[in-house]
């Protein structure tokens, strides 16, 4: 599709979303958020992703959390990014589960932690994140083995009281290595 094509249909499709003309309410309005992310356009408005958000959407909370981490449209605040991207991976939002891995593995806003980010890596690959595996090997690599352990531990405590989307709580910890 050329560029253009993209921009006009998300162009469209955002300004249906402003005048409300889009049936099927919250889930209507996150397919346009993802479609827009798709064809890397920003067409949605701050405050129609902060309402979503504070709806619950997942998807509008990575997204918060992605616009405050960056200064995209809003001044940077990492504290508020990590706020966003917790709550959309306590929904399964497996972005937001790879990021605060990042957030906490770099030490961005917070002391850095590898423990706390390996754990988040553990938990993103698991919910299919392919990005998550070379991160958590990357934070591993600079754990011991104890450290490691501790990490998959806590992993597996959060899956339990988080199960994935269309998955089960794991019986043992997650991944082999």
């Amino acid at each position: 599709m050329r560029p253009v094509a993209v921009f006009s249909t998300v162009s469209i499709l955002a300004v249906w979303l402003l005048i409300g003309l889009l049936p099927g309410g919250a889930a209507a309005e996150a397919q346009v958020l993802q479609r827009v992310a798709n064809a890397d356009v920003a067409g949605v408005p701050f405050w129609r992703s902060k309402a979503l958000a504070e709806q619950g959407d997942a998807t509008a909370q990575y997204e918060m959390g992605r616009r405050f981490e960056m200064g995209d449209g809003v001044p940077r605040d990492l504290e508020r990014a990590r706020n966003w991207y917790l709550k959309a991976a306590k929904q399964g939002n497996a972005w937001a589960q790879n990021n605060l891995g990042r957030i906490y593995g770099e030490g961005e806003g917070v002391t850095r932690d590898y423990l706390t980010a390996h754990m988040w890596f553990v938990i993103a690959e698991q919910n299919g994140n392919l990005v998550a595996r070379s991160n958590r090997e990357f934070t591993g690599a600079r754990m011991t083995t104890f450290e490691i352990n501790k990490a998959r531990d806590l992993a597996r405590n959060w899956l339990l009281r988080h199960p994935l989307p269309g998955r089960a709580a794991p019986a043992t910890a997650p991944y082999g290595g």
